[in-house]
């Protein structure tokens, strides 16, 4: 990407209130930077490595990379925060530094795992009293799927995270970021073709229509009606699902074993419903934006139906 087109993402990009592009709207204290939208394919300006840095990438290590300075941590943690702790603390002694700690919002392919806002809460704070950085990948949870433009918006971070990456929906890859983490080495990140401003121009029209249609709304309305009925299916046929779960549309609701979720899956598509699976018990749901109410009882009316065939 050119000095150019870098500087027309950033206009088309602003800063904003509203939580969009680019703009991390967590970060609300008056003295805090709100990182801007950064493409990974930006050409980053040249900086000597430092000696140590050198010895590095001739161990295969990379340059050193950027780490904060340590904090206390004044919270109280529980039994899984401390083991994620005890695990950064085991793998520093053992002179193999933890440089960030890299987690989804919601496990996705593993099977739709979600955690507790205290959870990330805690695990911010355990980042910063170790030193290293908290990268949250927002790949799948990332551009309102949850209700929120980033799903990490709903665990009321005392501070934005370190890292934040995006694709899918974002309709190209990238991440933003805190200043102090900022690449100083020339082409630290690059790809071959340095940028895609066309993906820009197709990232900027719908961000717009999102914000016009009003679609985080639409989420947030269809979300708890899609949550309520996939819970009513666990109680209508205990014997095929269980364990309804979801924030916003992004949902799910397990099949009591592997072979029984795949023949769901399978039958399900026979009556016009695609459904997709992951981890070994999983149906999980990733509809559009445009989602609505009479959308998800289709869904859910399939799925009733399916479970007819296996009760």
């Amino acid at each position: 990407m050119s000095a150019a087109d870098s500087a027309v993402l950033r206009r088309r990009l602003p800063r904003t209130d509203d939580g969009y592009a680019g703009h991390h709207s967590l970060q609300t204290r008056p003295q805090a930077r709100h990182p801007y939208l950064r493409l990974a394919s930006r050409p980053l300006p040249s900086v000597p490595l430092s000696a140590r840095g050198e010895r590095r990438l001739q161990q295969g290590a990379g340059p050193d990379l950027p780490r904060r300075g340590k904090a206390t941590c004044h919270v109280r943690l529980s039994p899984l925060s401390a083991q994620v702790r005890r695990a950064i603390r085991d793998y520093n002694g053992r002179g193999k530094p933890v440089a960030g700690v890299i987690v989804e919002p919601i496990q996705a392919e593993g099977g739709d795992h979600h955690a507790s806002g205290d959870f990330f809460r805690k695990l911010q704070a355990i980042t910063k009293e170790e030193g290293c950085a908290l990268l949250l990948d927002e790949v799948q949870t990332g551009c309102g799927a949850t209700g929120r433009m980033w799903a990490h918006e709903h665990w009321n971070l005392p501070e934005a995270p370190d890292i934040v990456t995006f694709s899918k929906k974002m309709l190209t890859g990238g991440y933003f970021y805190r200043d102090e983490f900022r690449p100083t080495e020339l082409y630290r990140i690059f790809n071959t073709w340095l940028g895609d401003p066309s993906r820009l121009q197709m990232l900027e029209a719908t961000m717009n229509i999102i914000r016009e249609d009003r679609l985080l709304d639409l989420v947030n309305a269809v979300g708890p009606k899609l949550q309520k009925g996939l819970f009513e299916l666990t109680q209508r046929h205990p014997k095929v699902y269980n364990n309804a779960r979801g924030v916003g549309t992004f949902c799910a609701i397990n099949a009591a074993n592997n072979e029984l979720r795949d023949k769901i899956v399978d039958a399900a598509k026979n009556l016009g419903l695609e459904i997709g699976s992951c981890g070994p018990l999983t149906l999980r749901f990733r509809p559009a934006l445009i989602f609505e109410e009479k959308h998800a009882q289709v869904a859910l009316d399939i799925l009733d139906e399916t479970a007819k065939q296996f009760a």
